[in-house]
């Protein structure tokens, strides 16, 4: 089938499968939010609407095209079936590679030029390769022919051969070395483990790509996908390492592998086990890593994260809090999408609160009220009404301190009708930080609604009633158009602030 026939096709279905959407969206009426403007707020996910209101028949029909299209095969898997092997190899994919150089956009040539090198690499990888690194496309608009290639003809030889065997012509060449290094972490995940790595790292030993391969950044991708039945020989590899930033790269790649690794690095760090330059570094980063690990001891994650830069005398409490609300907020965008059922009374407040408590077992007495103060500021962007019981616990100074940071650290995904809703709804401030923090509100404000509204934004902002906010959102719309638009500000300026007569 040709690239045309192909296209067509596809946007065939993509025809059918929009009209099927639209028909299911519009047969499931949403309520929309009074005085919102058009883009909507951003939310979790694009697709939340439609999980709302389970699979439909959109995705059955998406999960038909797919299905439909893996079958179809393309050229180059047809020829592969069809096109003999040539006598002489060489002598055919040059040809062929010419043919398709003098026309690079016809779907025919590319693919029988890939299937001649497919033959001629499966049987003489050295030659095959020589001429693959030199041959010259640099005059189309295509680039290098080893890229153009790998994800076909290389992966497949690869597959064939196996790592091992195909390591005399994959460490020849730079063009095919960077497709060992993926090849070597996707072999790890398949089940080769640390295990592959080493057998590989042994046959590079001596080679021109050697020094590549010890990259810091190759060694922080294979410590991710190592498993934590191999970190003796991990560490022990990791020791052997030429330079510290190796070293830090293999074993910070494996404390992101799991909680259970994170945890074992520091006691090693902690214990003494470790170089002490290696120690240092690794502490330093290990601190931002405990970030991502919740299951991991509180008491160790605190004693890290004050092993970073900024933390070092931090208070306890305030380090908890920033923990226990990163570890909400990955909850719910990576979760259940709690926030959209709490805005549309598919779940109450103890339906989320619940869930936290499942979802983040690690939470201790006095992470408590980090807790309820992390979900206040998640959940008051929904329903801030139905969020405000959150802060029932908290003393009436802690309170206030809570809801006049709301109008900065949340309502970021709101439309401006709400948020002049929220302000509404706040005590008259009082201290000086309190109007600081409202005032701020509409700096954070300017930028996003500005880029979700454009002039709409400006246009609102004009008919606010006269007052204290709009004093202040004028004056944050001027800034935050500065940043981009000099000029344009001086103009908006003079619209907003025109001179009496």
């Amino acid at each position: 089938m040709s690239r045309k026939n192909l296209l067509l096709l596809a946007a065939t279905h993509l025809l059918a499968l929009g009209a099927a959407y639209s028909f299911a969206r519009h047969n499931h009426p949403q309520t929309e939010r009074a005085g919102e403007m058009n883009p909507p707020p951003q939310t979790k996910s694009p697709t939340r609407n439609l999980r709302s209101h389970g699979e439909g028949d959109g995705a059955l029909l998406l999960a038909a095209f797919k299905k439909e299209q893996s079958e179809i095969k393309s050229r180059y898997e047809e020829l592969k079936e069809t096109l003999p092997v040539a006598k002489d190899l060489k002598a055919a994919a040059v040809e062929a590679f010419a043919k398709w150089k003098g026309s690079p956009n016809d779907e025919d040539a590319f693919s029988e030029m890939k299937v001649r090198i497919l033959h001629w690499l499966r049987q003489n990888p050295t030659d095959a390769m020589d001429f693959i690194a030199t041959a010259s496309v640099n005059d189309s608009d295509f680039g290098d022919l080893g890229p153009l290639i790998a994800p076909d003809v290389f992966k497949e030889v690869i597959a064939e051969k196996g790592l091992l065997g195909s390591l005399p012509w994959l460490t020849k060449y730079p063009i095919a070395f960077a497709l060992l290094r993926t090849a070597t972490v996707d072999e790890m995940k398949a089940g080769g483990g640390f295990a592959i790595f080493l057998k590989l790292d042994s046959a590079v030993k001596g080679t021109p790509c050697e020094e590549a391969w010890q990259q810091a950044t190759f060694l922080t991708a294979i410590g991710k996908v190592a498993r934590f039945s191999e970190k003796e020989r991990l560490l022990e590899y990791a020791k052997g390492l030429p330079t510290p930033g190796q070293q830090q790269g293999l074993l910070l790649g494996f404390s992101q592998s799991s909680g259970q690794a994170a945890d074992w690095l520091l006691d090693l760090v902690e214990h003494g086990e470790l170089e002490t330059e290696l120690a240092s570094s690794l502490k330093g980063a290990l601190g931002n890593e405990v970030l991502n690990t919740p299951t991991m001891d509180m008491d160790k994650r605190v004693a890290a994260r004050r092993a970073t830069k900024g933390n070092e005398k931090k208070f306890r409490e305030t380090i908890i809090g920033e923990i226990v609300g990163g570890d909400i907020n990955k909850l719910l965008v990576n979760g259940r999408d709690w926030r959209y059922e709490f805005r549309n009374g598919v779940s109450s407040l103890d339906d989320v609160v619940g869930a936290v408590r499942v979802g983040l077992p690690g939470i201790p007495s006095e992470g408590e009220e980090a807790m309820h103060i992390a979900l206040y500021h998640q959940l008051s962007e929904e329903n801030p009404d139905k969020a405000l019981p959150l802060l029932d616990g908290l003393s009436e100074e802690k309170r206030r301190e809570v809801l006049f940071s709301g109008t900065w650290n949340s309502y970021g995904n709101n439309n401006p009708d709400d948020f002049m809703s929220f302000l509404g709804s706040l005590p008259e401030p009082v201290t000086q930080k309190e109007k600081d923090d409202r005032a701020k509100g509409w700096d954070w404000k300017a930028r996003g609604c500005l880029d979700r509204y454009g002039d709409d934004y400006v246009e609102w902002v004009k008919a606010m009633p006269p007052g204290a906010d709009k004093d202040k959102a004028m004056n944050s719309l001027v800034w935050a158009t500065r940043e981009q638009n000099p000029t344009k500000a001086r103009e908006l300026s003079d619209q907003l602030y025109a001179k009496k007569p």
